[in-house]
């Protein structure tokens, strides 16, 4: 056997239709119903027993498995079996059993097989109830068998009662007279499918008596019994109908309002009708009729069909001009339908009751229901029982609508609706509605009772007080049998809880209600013990627009009204629904919540006023609105572009322009007539930038996509779900539950249709002038007339012929404006957008950590990510022992209870004491030893546990073990590693494309994958972004040779393994890579990393083999290394006196000489002066100074006084001289040690403070050796009083007046710590919020030699960007602050001031085009360099070489030559030179904020750039272009 599962009912259709063919050619016989019918079918019908209208549709019953997916011809012949199998003797036992109930109460007909003639809500409805009752009462819910119609558009919907039923006929599809509606029709498929029963529920043909005469008369002829689930159709024919209805009222003298039928009766005939002329006496024939009865009895009125029905063929007229727009609408909606016209009841509520009779004379009222919140008279909600009427009047409507029943003879479910008057208590009869409402589940969770499974009781032949669930409300046996007192009627407070329920309709609530219809993706409802709801379609259904509007309704339930309303409320925010249509689901639950509807003092007119008045409304904040609009379009914009970049790959088109295009995209969206204008860029697979123009504002969203297709987004500290769709309209959004349209801008010139549906007819003549607002077009959608208006004045051109088809965006007609001036104009957004941001919180070290190697990685993958200040994060958290202590706890946590609690605490403590006995600096040995006794404890608790827990441990403790090893290693090998594997990911990518052509790797990569388009797109992106990705591992190569210092350690031995990948690096291939592979290659000879012996070995063997002069201006020698050979005896003299012509390499040494004192101390005396030039050519003063060594910090006190004895300098006058001492032994380790350290020193200095005064003595250092680290400096000042000079501390003798930090003190600079011990980064701060200025002075001085050359040069800016990079990352530091570098050159240059000035500015030209982004990043606004110029004679001259942007102009490059005070050798005149000579001299420190800087700092703080800024900027990048043609050559032409 063949078995074929298809998936959708559109499919299963095709499949039938490819059934039936096989059949017809298998078969030799002619094509029957009879042979197609359900093979379960109790009668059999002869072939050519179908009427003519099957035959012109011969499509056949389609036995189905109530699971959204249907067999072919194979899989139905096995359904078919097995049901017979399940098997003959159970279905004829399933008969015997039911027949023995029906007969039991006193029934005389089976039905076991029904046809349902309706749709939606009304065929699902009765399915379920029905299937409930079966399974009750014979434990099968299939026990009565359920063939449905089903019209093309219902299939293709997925409707629900498709898939809950049995067996379903497709039917003609399009308006219901086709099918639902249509009498042959049905009545030829009752026949045709051999069915016992006919329900019809409610709209379509419910209400139609010829329904039931055709099929009682076809019956009768084909001697048949096929029951009419209904009251009879001469019954139905008077009471169906209102007009008759109230004439029947009015003959029983029942309450009336008054109508244009007032004080007129009729006479029912013997055959249940009225006598035609008496009904026509009480219809409405015209609008003049209808014009004169409304003059009479007084507007309001309202204009009803009298077959119409749910809101449908009914209209309110408060004056004649409604009244005569109404008159066609309420003919075309009920078409054929007699009208009539009553008065409008004011302040009124509409009550029902729900009444049920039989063929026995027995009528009954199972309570009532309050209908009066209605919108255009259709109903909303729904309750029972009805509170507002006292007990003793609703007791009047029951009894009074079950004696109207009985008079009737009425059978089956009916509604008798009353108008209510709770001023006066009246009440005044409306109809009676011959069929069951769609509200009626109210009435089954008050009484218990339900009312399909009552209706088939009846239909049966069961008298009432038979049907056990009637039985049970009046408080009879459920299972007896016998007659009861139905007579009483259960007042309204006797109920023990009160139901409410909400239709749920395809309605957009903002543009009046009008029907909308589409596919419908999701339905998102949980029922509870409190609330349930059934729909008519399911997930990848839909509402067509043939369909009623509603397909859905709640019902809760509470001991009281408003418990039950809090309960629909909750309902109703937790049901979702998403896909084409609008729903009112989020405005019922805001009317729920109204007051005058919780205090229960609404009236039939309370919805529609405030509809008219706008009064309720759902709308979602303007801001969020906007935000995640633009959020869904920039997600939309990224994935079509990646899905079009895939798709060309499939096509073998190679370009890769989509994903160039992809790093900056812009889109427009417009709201409430404001133009937003942005541009999306990605950072991440799931993260993106929103920029938007002009203020260029950046909202940074992560986005997740759901399985449902929503989005999950957060921005800020907000988050949200959004579900989105492009439509002809607009965009339109569900967020966070409530629905917002963002339509699109149309010409206002033209009308196009909001709804689907059909074009019923226009308004006003082609040609003719219509005003803004009015009424030009009316539309039929969804069984209802939606009136179309104008929107803008002008002469109007139909665009379409009346009858047309239209969706949603059609053009209806275009208009010539009127007065194009005044059309509504949208207006740019010019602000930003506002929403709630995170509170300002510090980043962990290992947040800091885990955040910027993140971003790290994805620049490697082709994000656009500033990277910089990224790389700069990564490694300050890389070398810090907190990341060590993070990762160590956070395994630990992750362990939760599975880690042994005295575990726990023992290493606990281990984490404690090493964060609180941390020594800044010396991280790499603190992690080295917390590793160690952290694995110590482990092991040493696993050893004392039983062999058995030891293995059950080992794997427990295994996350901390990892952690250990990682760290195990050092910080600096933990570091190179994740450098590392970020190149790593460079090369992943690049290995591709090295050496080949784009195109050529694109499609090795597709033949290699081509399934895995995804891989293939992430690598082309990644490429795609190759020059930021070269430049960050540019970046990364480069802080590699920052690791000795960084980490405080020695070169490794040897290339180190973990950076096998720089050497791969620096051969590739290429002038892409050129820059790259450079510095790669020069990293490896720079990796010929010596132990920190070793160094000092070397060091000892040039000083022994080139002398002290040719040593001291060595670019090798390591400052740390010299100090070590202090107390060798084969150099020590050396080693001394290269360390002081380093310290003082700016001035002249005029005489050294190295001695050892008594106690064996060595001393190296030294005379010294100023070298550059002085002002007026002063002689400067011969300064004095000693460098000792002594044994350890314990000496110092009795040595100072010692070495003063001799100490013998040429000037005491003046504090001029220094004495340094250097310590032999290192400094303690611990917490508390550099404190006790300084204390000790500093004691012993100032114990000889009058001795140090008396020999002109102004700065002591105490050198303490800390190998293989820089040593530690701790320097005390005479200016002091000789106690620590904190700004000096670790800073080389000189190296503070070298770098001119008296300059900074208006500024109050604190200390930010730096990469190189060459450079010092200070942050100043001026002013007091909210008004403060910041500037960041990043200052270094360099033994580098070649200065004047442009490689050198970047050189060192690049690693003075690097310093003020880690200094943003301070949490002090503002991002307002600005930023100004300065180098001091000490080798001199063999060049004229001139000359020096001239090729600074062609050099730092060409730098600041080149670095121009990061500049300005980094908020630099002055870049010096002081140099010193050196003639033949040897004499020098200091130069003053500056970039500076404080005269207005961005960086604008200058040069001075400088005097200095021949004392103090500070400057204290800077010389413009002019054509080589000297010109106008002046005197510049560091001023206070000017009000220029002040100006850049505020369009910083705003996020723009400074104007004078930009002028620069252009500037830069004109020649950065310029330059980029020059090297490219000229273009062929």
């Amino acid at each position: 056997s063949v078995y074929l599962d298809v998936s959708s009912i559109g499919a299963r259709r095709r499949v039938m239709r490819g059934a039936l063919l096989l059949a017809c050619a298998a078969s030799a016989s002619a094509l029957s119903w009879g042979a197609l019918r359900s093979p379960f079918s109790k009668h059999v019908l002869a072939p050519g027993a179908a009427s003519p209208a099957v035959l012109r549709a011969p499509v056949p019953a389609v036995s189905r498995s109530g699971i959204a997916s249907v067999s072919a011809v194979a899989e139905l012949s096995r359904k078919s079996s097995t049901r017979k199998g399940k098997d003959d003797a159970y279905r004829a036992d399933l008969e015997s059993r039911m027949w023995s109930y029906v007969r039991e109460r006193g029934g005389d007909t089976l039905i076991r097989r029904v046809l349902i003639a309706n749709n939606g809500m009304a065929a699902t409805k009765t399915i379920m109830s029905i299937q409930k009752w079966a399974y009750k009462t014979f434990g099968d819910e299939h026990a009565v068998e359920f063939v449905v119609m089903a019209s093309a558009e219902d299939l293709a919907a997925n409707a629900e009662f498709i898939r809950r039923a049995d067996e379903f006929v497709e039917v003609p599809g399009g308006p219901n007279t086709n099918n639902y509606a249509n009498v042959q029709l049905i009545v030829d498929l009752c026949i045709s499918q051999n069915v016992d029963a006919l329900f019809v529920g409610w709209g379509h043909a419910s209400e139609n008596p010829k329904l039931g005469e055709m099929l009682k008369r076809k019956s009768v002829e084909l001697g048949r019994t096929i029951t009419f689930v209904g009251p009879t159709s001469p019954v139905m024919r008077v009471l169906g109908d209102k007009i008759g209805s109230i004439l029947l009222a009015q003959k029983a003298g029942v309450s009336t309002m008054p109508w244009n039928g007032d004080g007129m009766t009729a006479d029912l005939q013997a055959d249940g009708t009225l006598p035609q002329d008496q009904f026509d006496a009480a219809c409405i024939f015209s609008i003049e009729q209808a014009i004169e009865t409304a003059n009479r009895i007084g507007y309001p009125v309202m204009l009803k069909a009298s077959e119409g029905g749910g809101g449908k063929g009914i209209r309110k007229a408060d004056n004649e001009e409604m009244l005569r727009i109404a008159y066609p609408q309420v003919l075309t909606e009920v078409p054929g339908s007699p009208i009539f016209l009553v008065s409008y009841c004011s302040g009124a509520r509409h009550l029902e009751v729900q009444v049920v009779g039989d063929k026995h004379g027995n009528a009954i009222a199972l309570g009532g229901r309050d209908c009066s919140t209605q919108r255009r008279f259709q109903k909303i909600f729904e309750e029972g029982p009805p509170l507002i009427a006292p007990d003793h009047i609703f007791d009047q409507m029951m009894r009074q609508a079950v004696d109207l029943c009985r008079s009737i003879g009425y059978q089956s479910a009916g509604t008798v609706e009353w108008m209510y008057q709770p001023a006066d208590d009246k009440f005044f009869f409306l109809e009676l509605n011959p069929r069951l409402q769609v509200e009626h589940p109210v009435t089954e969770g008050i009484t218990d009772v339900s009312l399909p499974g009552t209706q088939l009781h009846v239909a049966m032949g069961i008298p009432l007080y038979n049907v056990p669930e009637v039985r049970r409300f009046w408080g009879a046996d459920y299972d007896g049998v016998g007659e009861i007192d139905l007579t009483h009627f259960k007042p309204s407070s006797e109920y023990p809880k009160h139901v409410m329920a909400a239709r749920i309709t395809a309605e957009n609530p903002d543009e009046g209600f009008k029907p909308t219809s589409g596919k419908i993706d999701r339905i998102n409802f949980q029922s509870d013990t409190k609330v349930w709801g059934y729909f008519s379609v399911v997930a990848d259904g839909g509402v067509h627009e043939f369909a009623d509007s509603q397909f859905g309704h709640l019902f809760a339930t509470g001991e009281t009204r408003e418990e039950a309303r809090k309960a629909l409320v909750l309902a109703l925010k937790e049901l979702f629904i998403m896909g084409d249509i609008r729903t009112t689901v989020e405005y019922l639950g805001e009317l729920l919540e109204t007051e005058r509807f919780k205090m229960n003092t609404i009236d039939t007119a309370w919805l529609d006023g405030l509809i008219r008045d706008k009064s309720v409304s759902v709308e979602a904040a303007p801001m969020n609105a906007v935000i995640n609009a633009a959020v869904y379009r920039g997600y939309k914009v990224i994935q079509d572009t990646i899905a079009s970049f895939k798709g060309s790959l499939e096509k073998g088109q190679l370009s890769t322009l989509a994903l160039r295009e992809l790093q900056s995209m812009p889109f427009e969206l417009t709201y409430k007539d404001v133009k937003y204008s942005f541009t999306v860029s990605p950072k991440a697979p799931d993260v993106f930038t929103l920029t938007l123009a002009p203020s260029g504002q950046e909202i940074e969203v992560r986005t997740r996509e759901q399985a449902d297709g929503s989005l999950y987004v957060a921005y800020g500290s907000e988050t949200h779900q959004l579900y989105a769709k492009e439509e002809p309209l607009g965009l339109r959004m569900v967020l966070d539950g409530v629905t917002v349209l963002l339509p699109n801008v149309f010409d206002p010139s033209e009308f196009r249709s909001d709804v689907t549906g059909k074009l019923v007819r226009y308004l006003v003549d082609d040609g003719a002038e219509i005003k803004a607002g009015q009424p030009f077009a009316e539309a039929e959608a969804m069984k209802m007339l939606i009136t179309i208006r104008a929107g803008e004045a002008g002469k109007i051109s139909h665009a379409l012929q009346a009858g047309s088809i239209i969706n949603q965006g059609d053009l209806l007609a275009t208009l010539e404006l009127k007065d194009p001036t005044k059309v509504k104009k949208i207006f740019p957004f010019e602000g930003t957008l506002t929403y709630d941001m995170p509170a300002a919180a510090e980043e962990t070290t290992l947040q800091a950590f885990r955040s910027s190697r993140k971003a790290l990685e994805l620049v490697m993958d082709g994000y656009v990510i500033e990277a910089e200040p990224q790389v700069q994060k990564m490694l300050s958290a890389l070398s810090s022992i907190d990341l060590v202590i993070s990762e160590l706890r956070g395994a630990m946590a992750g362990l939760g209870n599975k880690l042994p609690a005295e575990l726990d605490v023992s290493l606990q403590a281990v984490l404690s004491r090493a964060a609180t006995e941390h020594v800044r600096g010396e991280d790499t040995a603190e992690v080295a030893v917390l590793v160690a006794a952290t694995a110590d404890k482990i092991a040493a608790y696993i050893a004392k546990q039983p062999p058995a827990k030891q293995t059950e441990l080992k794997p427990v403790v295994a996350p901390v073990h990892a952690v250990i090893d990682t760290y195990g290693r050092g910080l600096r090998e933990n570091a190179m590693a994740v450098v590392a594997a970020l190149l790593e990911r460079f090369m992943s990518v690049e290995s591709v494309f090295a050496g080949q052509p784009k195109d050529v790797a694109l499609s090795a990569m597709l033949k290699a994958s081509p399934n895995n388009l995804d891989s293939v797109y992430s690598t082309a992106l990644a490429h795609e972004q190759l020059k930021p990705r070269t430049s960050l591992a540019v970046t990364l190569v480069r802080s590699l040779y920052t690791f000795p210092e960084r980490f405080g350690v020695v070169k490794a031995a040897g290339p180190p393994q973990e950076l096998g990948v720089v050497t791969r690096i620096a051969e590739m291939p290429g002038s892409e890579y050129k820059e790259l592979a450079l510095v790669a290659s020069q990293f490896e000879r720079f990796q010929s990393e010596k132990p920190f012996p070793e160094v000092v070995s070397e060091l000892k063997a040039e000083l022994q083999a080139a002398g002290v002069d040719s040593t001291a201006v060595s670019r090798s020698v390591v400052t740390n290394a010299l100090l070590a050979l202090f107390e060798d005896a084969e150099v020590a003299t050396a080693a001394m006196q290269v360390a002081i012509k380093r310290f003082y390499r700016a001035y002249d040494i005029l005489q050294m000489e190295t001695v050892t004192r008594e106690g064996g101390v060595v001393v190296t005396e030294f005379k010294y002066k100023a070298a550059d030039k002085t002002q007026g050519d002063a002689p400067a003063p011969v300064r004095y100074g000693q460098l000792a060594v002594l044994p350890d910090l314990a000496s110092v006190g009795e040595a100072i006084p010692t070495l003063l004895q001799s100490y013998d300098p040429e000037d005491t006058s003046m504090p001029v001289n220094v004495l340094h001492l250097a310590l032999r032994k290192s400094i303690d380790t611990g917490a508390g040690a550099e404190e006790a350290t300084v204390a000790a020193a500093q004691a012993a200095v100032q114990a000889a403070a009058e001795q140090l005064k008396a020999k002109g003595i102004r700065y002591v250092s105490v050198m303490v050796p800390n190998p293989p680290k820089w040593p530690r400096i701790f320097a005390f000042t005479s200016n002091k009083e000789f106690a620590e000079d904190l700004q000096r501390r670790d800073m080389y003798p000189t190296m503070y007046n070298m770098l001119e930090l008296d300059l900074l003190q208006n500024w109050a600079p604190v200390r930010l710590p730096a990469i190189s011990h060459n450079s010092v980064v200070l942050l100043g701060q001026q002013g007091t919020k909210p008004r403060v200025a910041q500037r960041l002075f990043a200052r270094g001085v360099t033994h580098s030699e070649g200065m004047d050359s442009a490689e050198v040069a970047e050189v060192a800016l690049l690693k003075a960007l690097d310093e003020l990079q880690l200094a943003f990352l301070d949490k002090r530091v503002l991002p307002t602050a600005s930023s100004y570098l300065f180098l001091h050159v000490l080798p001199p240059i063999a060049r004229s001031p001139a000359e020096l000035i001239k090729g600074f500015e062609e050099i730092m030209a060409g730098l600041i085009t080149k670095h121009a982004t990061r500049l300005l990043k980094l908020s630099v606004d002055e870049i010096e360099v002081r140099v010193h110029s050196e003639d033949a004679g040897g004499k020098r001259q200091a130069v003053r070489l500056m970039a500076t942007s404080m005269g207005g102009q961005w960086l604008k490059t200058d040069g001075y030559v400088e005097y200095l005070d021949p004392v103090t050798g500070v400057t204290v005149a800077y010389c413009a030179l002019e054509d080589g000579e000297e010109g106008m001299c002046y005197i510049e420190p560091y001023p206070v904020a000017s009000e220029l800087s002040a100006k850049r700092a505020v369009a910083r703080r705003i996020g723009t750039t400074y104007a004078y800024d930009f002028l620069g900027l252009f500037e830069k990048g004109v020649v950065s272009e310029w330059q980029g043609g020059l090297a490219a050559g000229p273009r062929d032409t």
